[in-house]
């Protein structure tokens, strides 16, 4: 399966200043989804992660171009 959690947050914790945000899109199915996020995210301030389903729940973030 994708490891894409647990490398973004390795990296955010090895960065923790060059990085300003990640998206992980959760596209469903993976049983014990929430419990993995955690672990790949442990020690990186839950400010600098979210998790979702839809992109219409990311529409707000202010991106750069």
């Amino acid at each position: 399966g994708e490891r894409d959690p647990e490398i973004y947050g390795a990296v955010a914790r090895r960065f923790p200043r060059q990085i300003v945000g990640i998206l992980i899109r959760d596209v469903g199915g993976e049983a014990g989804f929430d419990a993995r996020l955690a672990a790949a995210f442990a020690g990186v301030p839950a400010d600098r992660w979210l998790a979702f389903r839809d992109p219409a729940e990311i529409g707000w973030l202010p991106l750069r171009r």
